[in-house]
């Protein structure tokens, strides 16, 4: 991913959240404003110091307003800005893991922010997209990020295998190549949509759409995760095309995606000599298909009901259905 110098980057706005209390502050605060005194009593895992000071920094991103009283500090009330503080714990309650960030006894974690900063700053490094064809090892990732030793890949690995988002995949050959798991493709989804929510508060509202190479990526990593045993031994094929936007993108790509017996979905690029059903669509169009289930920009052709099927299950396998 490239983005501009100066721009605040989606791991820029989870960095903030994972750090410290930032991301609990912003959970606590979903359920409605809170006084000082009630802030700190939902958040007994962080020191008061703690909690004053990442609320000043959400305070200082726009993302919670802090409302002073006329009597005593204490009168100080928190809550979170409309619409750009409340839009960012959407993206978060919409597509974080069931009950993310929240544990037993209303206590509050900051966890899953950690997470999905590290899978954002693994995407802005292009590890996302190398990772979403085929799985690496950490020699293989070094050779192909710049400005990295292979020490530096190495703990940046163990790190994404620890907060579980690398997993080691099967191999044939000698040594280790990792994949990434379950919960690092299904993340995506909210790492895109920061993206979205930074461009239109962080970034001058400039609202460019997602690429061709974005909107790829994010379908190699979420068809895999699909199953349609009933169109086993069937194979689709996926047009995504790229939009002119501010940065004049043209082009396209193609995904072949073959069913297997089990109903697994395996994708693969270039052309396919017989396929039982197409789609093709924008970059865009393709990731509301996903998010949001909208068909209306995604033209379709040959076995309707295997390609139905398809983008039904993408959706509801994205939603966590």
């Amino acid at each position: 991913m490239e983005r501009e110098a100066g721009e605040t980057s989606v791991a820029d706005v989870l960095r903030l959240l994972s750090v410290g209390a930032g991301g609990a502050i912003l959970v606590a605060l979903g359920r409605g404003p809170l006084r000082t005194r009630r802030l700190t009593e939902r958040l007994p895992q962080y020191a008061p110091r703690t909690i004053y000071r990442h609320a000043s920094k959400l305070v200082e991103a726009g993302l919670v307003e802090r409302i002073e009283g006329r009597s005593a500090p204490s009168a100080v009330l928190y809550r979170l800005t409309q619409p750009r503080g409340r839009n960012l714990l959407r993206i978060f309650n919409r597509y974080a893991a069931p009950g993310a960030g929240r544990r037993p006894g209303r206590r509050i974690d900051d966890t899953p922010w950690t997470a999905f900063c590290l899978l954002a700053e693994a995407w802005e490094s292009g590890w996302v997209e190398l990772l979403s064809i085929y799985p690496r090892s950490p020699t293989e990732i070094a050779a192909l990020t710049d400005g990295l030793t292979f020490h530096q890949v190495n703990r940046r690995v163990n790190l994404l295998r620890s907060n579980g988002l690398l997993g080691e995949a099967v191999s044939r050959g000698t040594g280790k190549r990792y994949d990434l798991t379950a919960r690092a493709r299904l993340g995506f989804a909210l790492v895109l949509e920061v993206d979205r929510w930074r461009r239109r508060y962080l970034d001058g509202g400039r609202l460019h759409d997602v690429t061709v190479a974005e909107a790829v990526t994010a379908l190699r990593l979420w068809l895999p995760l699909m199953r349609i045993p009933r169109y086993s031994g069937m194979t689709v094929k996926f047009g995504i095309a790229g939009v002119l936007d501010r940065d004049r993108e043209r082009g396209s790509q193609m995904l072949v995606c073959r069913i297997a017996r089990n109903g697994r979905v395996t994708c693969s690029g270039g052309a396919e000599a017989k396929t039982d059903g197409w789609a093709l669509g924008s970059a865009p169009a393709w990731i509301r298909a996903a998010l949001a289930g909208s068909r209306r920009q995604i033209r379709t052709g040959g076995n309707s009901h295997l390609v139905s099927a398809c983008l039904v299950e993408l959706r509801d396998t994205v939603n966590g259905r």
